[in-house]
């Protein structure tokens, strides 16, 4: 998924997996991966839609969470 793939509503479109619009507050966290974001995830995961942007996914997160796997410091990944 590309950050352009992001609708208004902060997600990819799906929203819920029972076909509501997820109407959570959206978190983008960089470095979702490591040790700091993951532990954000886990905190916030419930109450917010989350959206992680690292160079892979973590599969330790929580399901819902949407990944971009991107280097931020490569101007032509961005």
């Amino acid at each position: 998924m590309h950050a352009a793939d992001i609708d208004e509503t902060g997600g990819s479109g799906t929203g819920r997996p029972d076909g509501r619009p997820d109407e959570r507050p959206l978190v983008v966290v960089t470095g979702g991966s490591g040790m700091l974001g993951s532990a954000l995830i886990d905190e916030l995961a419930d109450d917010h839609r989350i959206v992680s942007v690292d160079l892979q996914g973590d599969p330790r997160s929580p399901a819902d969470v949407e990944f971009i796997c991107t280097d931020l410091t490569d101007e032509s990944s961005v």
